[in-house]
């Protein structure tokens, strides 16, 4: 087996995946100082299952992670997977090639896997056991642990040892073992708890179950009298049933006799009530003419009296008519009179109006004249001072034009200088470009090393390519396995929940304290008290008692015992204190150099006798607790089952498993999406690594092209010499034309400045002018306002005289109109006069004729009454006999009803007494009168049987089946005891086989690797004398180991006194000791060589070359010997600061030239 291929992403410096190809034979790598080659070694060990941050070189487990740069941002996880090959199946599984990874996110969560497979930590490191590359191997020497092997602790320097034995997987198992021994006698004790409370409530329910059984004969007896009472009172009701109904049929007969006469008179009264309706009919009809002849005749009567009236009114309506016609002819005579008067006002007014209006228009038309004359002044004035911001303008340019000039002449002055400088340059850069052109020949030499790096790249990107397809196969197979782990942990959280709701001391104690007992006091956990540092002791020393309570005497502890099972409120153990106050203290137990832990607890004075009691005999020494002897005892609830494996911290764990889970879910759903972005990245990458191979091809002409154009800049900058010196010619002349147009501008400025100065003088004239013609101008406006209010006065005035006019005119229309209507009223109204006279003469005709026909109804109407009171007085007869004839009925059928509704009852009790009989027994009437028709009912009997159930008092009816079901509990739990005793057996016996076996393989390894010390400390040292030392021989399984050393010359002394290199030597001796004996697949040396001379360098490089033939060997120096002697080189550069990077060279292929040179 061995180290095949390491890969790093995002660990430490290492910001991008970075890929390690190991060979058999000797791999070095090499770097300056901080530029992450101990990173690697680093990594092999995280990746192998290092959970010390310290170790690693840093402050918490976090800080592998990628950091970040000034110009990267920080990752957020960082992975390791180191490739085995296990061709020879050293590894325990069924696969050549064994991968490992590690990866762990910036929130804290890890991962690990074996092939792409989600694993345990404890997986990694149970693979690794005993082959020399576990967690404590001996695989990785560094200078730190040359420190540790020659500075640890004898016991701590044992651990290398173990591992060179083989027995890490031994000491393992025996540490699981003893857990599981733990564990059995925790599970014993619980287990003969449980068998006590088993048998107490056995025992408990024996009464219980004779007083049921008592219960059960008493109910039997009673059954049968009851079941015997509901069928004779059956039997009388079925009797009574049967004589109720012989009496309805005679009754029924009876009732359709009656019904039958009654029939025949109601026949002959319905035939004279036909008679006496047609009488009412006839009487009605004459009533009816009456009443219509007497209607119509008033009717008559009203019309007459109605046009007279209306005579009367139309006579008394033509004066007021006539009168009002005289009255509207005045009126209009009066209207036109004032309407004549008005139009001459109107007339008037028109005139003025004109006049005013002529005169507005001559002033205006003279206001407007003088606005033009103010107007064309104002464009004079403002044409003026537009010149005049034109010169300003003017002068304000040519001043900036001097200055500019001026500069001008003194910037001349200076680019003269410049131009000096400039050739200084020139010259300078001809130099420049010579060394440019030797730097250029070693850029072509990189560009071809970068080629190659290019073409190493894509390779790399294949690998990657096929590597992230097989993770995301992994991945989509590990999303599934979690999911169904997550499944499975939910279910047995749930489990593990239901039974902690049902845990027996917890169901108790809670109980206790939420009554108050009298009496009872406890638990004993919240009574007792101590300081912080000894709280753990006391939790250690009372264990399950914690949770006792204390009674203070038996009567109040039975009685919190009989609620709880009563209640099957759970179990608990009670202390009695009058029982503890009467025992005499016994010889106290005592260990030697042990402290009482009882002295360092506080507790209520009346409680003193259970701390002596419990802690009494209870002494600690440091963190260890001895005690003489441990009680145990409570009862469970009835119908629950006691399950000894749950406990509150599985379910805590369980939580925090599931938790994890979920959130390893969701990172892995995540890291799938991840993944596949990635693949992405890695196909687009491609293009452009392949683009560049073609590019960094071509860079080497690119370059040569480069290094002929820097030789033209060469001969460009002689050329630019001479330029130089022309152009500093032209600014000398420069210099003298601008000091010509600058005397030509101040000339112009002048003239400029006279030409302002005239025309501000112009302005301040027109100006003054202006203000005169403004002023008479607004003299001719006030006239013109004026005349403007006095012609829309006129207007008003004239507008409201027309308006006047035009309403007189509707006026006299609208008089002249109703005029017209009262003399149509006159006319009308004669005629209407005429018309009524006729009618009033035709209606009373009309009234006397009336008058008789309502005479002749009335005669007949009084001859049909009389005889309609005949009829009436025989219906009257009829009807009494009818009536009488139905109060007989009507009595004999509520005799039959009465009849029915007991009839009814009787059925009804039956039915009442059938159900009850299924309902308590479950019995119908026809098997009751099998069973119990020959059994006489008896009040007596039955009332004693009651009184007898009664006395009984509560019964538990379950009690007998509750006490078989304990009895079922308590036989298997006497097997589960038998079970518990043979696998504590088994487990002393393993534990026993373990010892031995670790023992002989560790005295066996251990004389092996001595002698290898010994004689690889003489090859070293070139003599001296060293050896190995157990500390204690007697105990092969915890025994240390020294290391005495007296290197050539020196007397025997501490190892701790030696030099550096004597340390290391030392440290190298040791561990190809350890590879003598058992050699590991790799070994890593960091920097081992750096504190040694040249002559043990030689020593130690031949040693690493002799072992390299079976070992596969990492070398991280900086000694250029060691790196001579390495087939791999990995260089590691820090290209981009604080991101580390590696170059490979296989020295093979390369020592040939070399030699041929």
């Amino acid at each position: 087996m061995r180290l095949k291929r390491l890969e790093m992403v995002g660990f430490k410096s290492f910001a991008e995946k970075t890929r390690v190809e190991f060979e058999p034979g000797i791999t070095s790598v090499v770097g300056p100082n901080g530029c992450g080659k101990s990173n690697i070694a680093d990594s092999i060990r995280w990746g192998l299952g290092e959970m010390s941050a310290r170790s690693l070189r840093s402050q918490q487990m976090l800080d592998v992670i990628f950091n970040g740069t000034a110009n990267r941002p920080p990752q957020g996880y960082c992975e390791v997977s180191l490739t085995f090959d296990n061709a020879s199946h050293q590894l325990p599984l069924d696969f050549t090639e064994v991968s490992v990874s590690r990866r762990l996110f910036r929130s804290g969560e890890s991962e690990y896997y074996i092939n792409k497979t989600q694993c345990r930590l404890k997986d990694v490191r149970d693979l690794f056991l005993d082959t020399g590359i576990g967690n404590d191997g001996y695989y990785i020497m560094a200078q730190g642990k040359i420190e540790f092997i020659l500075g640890a602790k004898p016991e701590e320097r044992r651990e290398l040892f173990e591992e060179a034995a083989g027995v890490s997987k031994y000491k393992v198992r025996r540490e699981e073992a003893l857990r599981k021994l733990n564990k059995v006698e925790q599970d014993m004790l619980r287990l003969n708890d449980s068998l006590a409370i088993y048998k107490q409530q056995m025992e408990s329910l024996d009464a219980a179950v004779r007083k049921a059984k008592q219960h059960q004969k008493y109910q039997e007896e009673l059954r049968t009298l009851e079941i015997a009472t509901f069928f004779h009172q059956h039997q009388d009701l079925r009797h009574q049933w049967t004589t109720l109904n012989e009496r309805q049929e005679i009754n029924t007969r009876r009732v359709n006799e009656l019904k039958e006469d009654l029939h025949q008179k109601e026949s002959a009264l319905t035939d004279d009530r036909a008679g006496y309706e047609a009488l009412e009919q006839q009487v009605i009809e004459l009533q009816q003419n009456a009443a219509l002849a007497e209607s119509e005749w008033a009717k008559t009567e009203a019309e007459l009296n109605a046009a007279r009236e209306r005579e009367t009114e139309l006579k008394g309506v033509q004066p007021r008519l006539a009168a009002e016609l005289t009255q509207l002819t005045a009126a209009i005579e009066e209207r036109q009179k004032g309407f004549a008067a008005l139009a001459v006002e109107v007339t008037d007014l028109r005139k003025q109006f004109r006049l005013k209006h002529d005169e507005f228009k001559k002033e205006d038309a003279k206001s407007q004249s003088n606005q033009n004359e103010c107007l064309q002044l104002q464009k004079g004035m403002e044409a003026a001072k537009a010149r005049l911001l034109e010169l300003v303008r003017l002068l304000s340019h040519h001043r900036n034009e001097t200055v500019r000039l001026t500069s001008l002449a003194v910037r001349h002055e200076e680019g003269s200088k410049a131009k000096q400088r400039e050739f200084d340059k020139v010259r300078d850069r001809r130099a420049s470009v010579e060394k440019q052109v030797e730097d250029q020949g070693r850029q072509t030499v990189a560009t071809q090393e970068r080629l190659a790096v290019v073409h190493n790249s894509l390779a790399s990107l294949d690998l990657a390519q096929q590597d992230d397809s097989e993770k995301l196969s992994a991945l989509e197979k590990n999303i599934q396995e979690t999911r169904e782990r997550l499944a499975g942990m939910d279910a047995e959280k749930a489990s593990l929940e239901r039974w902690l709701s049902q845990n027996p001391v917890a169901l108790a104690s809670a109980t206790l304290r939420q009554q108050e007992f009298p009496g009872v006091a406890g638990p004993v956990g919240a009574l007792f008290k101590t300081s912080a540092p000894y709280q753990k002791l006391l939790d250690r020393a009372l264990g399950d008692r914690a949770e006792y309570f204390i009674a203070n005497n038996l009567n109040d502890a039975q009685a919190a015992v009989r609620y709880l099972s009563d209640e099957r409120k759970g179990w608990a153990t009670f202390l009695v204190l009058d029982r503890l106050l009467t025992e005499e203290s016994s010889q106290p137990f005592e260990a030697p150099g042990s402290r009482s832990l009882a002295e360092a607890v506080e507790c209520d004075e009346r409680f003193r006798p259970v701390l002596r009691s419990l802690l009494g005999k209870t002494f600690y020494v440091g963190a260890t607790v001895f005690e003489e002897s441990l009680l145990r005892g409570g009862a469970d609830p009835e119908g629950l089952e006691h399950v000894s494996q749950a406990t509150t911290s599985d379910l805590k764990r369980l939580a925090e498993d599931v938790t994890r889970l979920r959130q390893a879910l969701s990172a892995q759903t995540d890291a799938r999406g991840s993944l596949k972005d990635a693949m992405a990245v890695l196909e687009t990458e491609r293009a452009p690594l392949q683009a560049e191979a073609g590019k960094t091809q071509v860079l080497v002409q690119v370059q040569q092209e480069s290094l002929n154009r820097l030789r033209e800049d060469l001969e460009l900058a002689q050329t630019e010499e001479k330029i130089l010196h022309r152009e500093k010619d032209d600014l000398i002349q420069a210099i003298d034309q601008t000091r010509n147009t600058l005397q030509q501008e101040e000339a112009l400025l002048a003239t400029l400045d006279g030409e302002q100065r005239s025309l501000q003088e112009s302005v301040h004239t027109q100006d003054a002018t202006l203000q005169e013609l403004r002023q008479v101008s607004q003299g001719h406006q006030a006239v013109v306002s004026q005349l403007r209010l006095e012609s829309e006065t006129l207007r008003e005035r004239l507008l409201g005289k027309e308006r006047e006019e035009e309403s007189l005119r509707r006026e006299v229309v609208s008089i002249e109109q109703r005029l017209a209507q009262h003399r149509t009223d006159l006319d009308e109204n004669a005629a209407r006069l005429t018309q009524l006279a006729a009618l009033q003469a035709e209606k009373g005709q009309a009234l006397a004729t009336l008058r008789g026909a309502r005479d002749g109804y009335q005669t007949s109407l009084a001859s049909l009454l009389e005889k309609r009171q005949q009829v009436q007085e025989r219906l009257r007869l009829g009807e009494q006999t009818l009536a009488e004839a139905r109060d007989i009925l009507t009595t004999e059928q509520s005799r039959v009803q009465e009849i029915e509704f007991q009839v009814r009852t009787l059925e009804q009790d039956k039915a009442r007494v059938e159900q009850a009989l299924r309902d308590t027994y479950q019995l119908s009437v026809d098997e009751a009168r099998e069973h119990h028709a020959e059994i006489q009912p008896n009040a007596d009997e039955v009332a004693r049987l009651r009184r007898r159930l009664e006395g009984l008092g509560p019964v538990n009816l379950a009690a007998p089946q509750e006490h078989a079901q304990l009895q079922e509990r308590y036989d298997f739990l006497l097997t589960q005891q038998q079970d518990l005793l043979k696998a504590k057996d088994d487990l002393h016996q393993a534990i026993a086989k373990i010892n031995a076996t670790t023992r002989e393989q560790f005295k066996t390894t251990f004389g092996q690797v001595r002698e290898h010390f010994k004689f690889l400390f003489q090859t070293l040292f070139q003599g001296g004398e060293a050896d190995l030392v157990l500390t204690d021989e007697s105990n092969l399984l915890e025994s240390g180991v020294d290391i005495v050393a007296q290197p050539p010359g020196k007397k025997l002394q501490n190892i701790a006194l030696l030099s550096g290199g004597e340390k290391a030597l030392i440290a190298i001796a040791l561990l190809f000791a350890f590879f003598m004996v058992k050699p590991s697949p790799f070994c890593l040396l960091d920097e081992v060589d750096a504190p040694l001379d040249e002559a043990n360098v030689g020593r130690f490089l031949q040693m690493v070359k002799t072992f390299a033939e079976k070992t596969q060997f990492i070398v991280i120096t900086h000694n250029k010997r060691t790196m001579e002697m390495a087939d791999i080189l990995y260089g590691v550069t820090m290209a981009e600061l604080g991101v580390s990077s590696l170059i490979s060279v296989k020295l093979d292929s390369v020592r040939p030239e070399i030699v041929a040179a």
